[in-house]
């Protein structure tokens, strides 16, 4: 998938350098478009003359400048409920939002409207806002709004509501909101407890939808820049360091994991939590089941014995423990400890490590490594790690070895991955170059191999394994 982006890059290139701004390359809604970059940015110019801005192309963000801001990549979502657009941890909700040239309108639900009045404008069956014609009895103009009736007829009130003179972008100015701030579950909405209804039926008018077919050739995919892939691509250095020796590493984009938070593989299946819920996906990384099942902050997820998993909370002080067969809460251990705190479980001896610390995770404080038996509720050890973290965004537990990550890294501080024994002592560590410069998430240990797997705040997984080297037996 690397290789085919770089190759879709260098085609793009080449051509605008060779043809110019051709108004034929791509096809969109607004007319043709080409991707262009400057000494700013990636730029979007339509065949009118205009510069997207303000606006989703191609799944990428066009800010108010109107150069392509890469931190906000985002995608439709079907489910039995009807059609959505989410950014990560964004999705607009009673909002209008401009999507590759159309306006789109998101309800109180964050579904995608269609075959609906809102206000004076119109959407149609596919959820594009109609323009330039008529919608049974009704004209809308080239900018979607309602201007004319036939024989002075009204529109049916009840598909009337708040005028507005032209759609807006209420609240979608994706580039200037911070993912941490967001508070919204982009998986709520698509687990309703109830079906909805359909329409009933009224005396009222039949709103009768009359709209040309498109004749415009589907676009050409050419994709714009991906910040993971152009970095795995560039010649960084990945290394596993053990002493004074050092081993190369292979790094390998698998897929996308459903919960951006951490995750865990069990019998060839991911799971995966953003705090609120519970993901599976299979092999091919399609969800196939979600339950909403709140843990904390989630920010690490590990498999224990006996189809056990176990998640760390992180702000709460507590780990979570969960059934992954049955996908059910059946224990929560309560941490002797206060602050941040990121925990991983020896189910075996009812034992659980905790890395802890009362400052903000992002400072560069060290952390306390707890031995907690949390069984019989007795703090076994305690001790300062040596090394520092940016932030500890998840760890992982195995054959006595625990791995954490530094996923907020600093200039001083890069991202990275240490592996401590259970008395804090530094065993080896990852050095990814290629992860320097984007926040990395959750990590897993094969339970098999040597390798290790890792997401990021994209919630790309990627495989990290010794160079040449597969399946390595401990």
């Amino acid at each position: 998938e690397i290789i085919v982006k770089k190759i879709c890059l260098f085609i793009l290139a080449i051509t605008i350098a060779v043809f110019g701004y051709s108004t034929d390359l791509l096809a969109g809604s607004k007319g043709s478009y080409v991707w262009g970059e400057d000494e700013y940015g990636w730029y979007v110019q339509y065949s009118d003359g205009t510069y997207a801005s303000d606006e989703f192309v191609d799944g990428w963000w066009f800010d108010t400048g109107g150069y392509l801001n890469e931190e906000w990549e985002a995608g439709w979502i079907q489910d039995d409920y009807g059609w959505w657009y989410q950014s990560y941890e964004w999705y607009p909700t009673d909002q209008w939002l401009k999507i590759d040239g159309d306006w789109y309108y998101f309800g109180a639900n964050s579904y995608m409207v269609t075959s609906s009045w809102v206000g004076d404008y119109y959407l149609t069956a596919n959820g594009t806002m109609a323009t330039d014609c008529w919608i049974g009895n009704w004209y809308v103009n080239a900018d979607g709004k309602w201007v004319a009736t036939k024989e002075e007829e009204k529109r049916p009130e009840s598909s009337v509501t708040t005028k507005q003179e032209t759609p807006t972008t209420q609240n979608t100015d994706a580039s200037s909101q911070k993912k941490a701030e967001v508070k919204k579950d982009p998986t709520a909405k698509s687990i309703p407890e109830t079906k909805r209804e359909p329409a009933k039926e009224t005396e009222e008018k039949v709103v009768e939808e009359v709209i040309e077919e498109s004749t415009e050739q589907p676009k050409e995919e050419v994709t714009p820049p991906d910040i993971e892939a152009s970095a795995l691509s560039e010649e960084n250095e990945n290394v596993l360091v053990i002493g004074n020796s050092e081993k190369e590493l292979d790094v390998e984009r698998l897929g996308r994991v459903s919960g951006i938070q951490s995750f865990c593989i069990y019998n060839d299946k991911y799971y995966s939590t953003d705090g609120k819920n519970i993901f599976v996906q299979d092999k091919n990384f399609k969800t196939i089941k979600q339950k909403p099942i709140a843990v904390g902050h989630g920010n690490a997820f590990q498999l224990g014995s006996n189809g056990y998993g176990y998640i760390s909370g992180w702000d709460d002080n507590k780990i979570y423990v969960i059934d992954l067969e049955k996908l059910e809460l059946v224990n929560t251990i309560e941490l002797p400890t206060i602050g941040y705190t990121t925990g991983v479980v020896d189910d075996t001896k009812n034992v659980a490590y905790v890395l802890q610390r009362d400052s903000f995770p992002n400072s560069l404080e060290n952390y306390k490594l707890i031995t907690y038996d949390y069984k019989n509720g007795n703090k076994i050890s305690e001790k300062y790690l040596n090394e520092q973290f940016g932030a500890l965004q998840s760890c992982d537990y195995k054959n006595g070895k625990i791995l954490v990550t530094n996923g907020l890294g600093t200039s001083e501080i890069p991202n990275g991955y240490r592996v401590y024994d259970t008395y804090g002592k530094l065993c080896y560590e990852y050095s990814l170059e290629s992860f320097s410069d984007f926040e990395t998430e959750g990590v897993f240990m094969d339970r098999n191999s040597n390798d290790i797997y890792i997401s990021t705040v994209h919630n790309n997984m990627y495989i990290v394994k010794e160079k040449g080297q597969t399946n390595n037996k401990d």
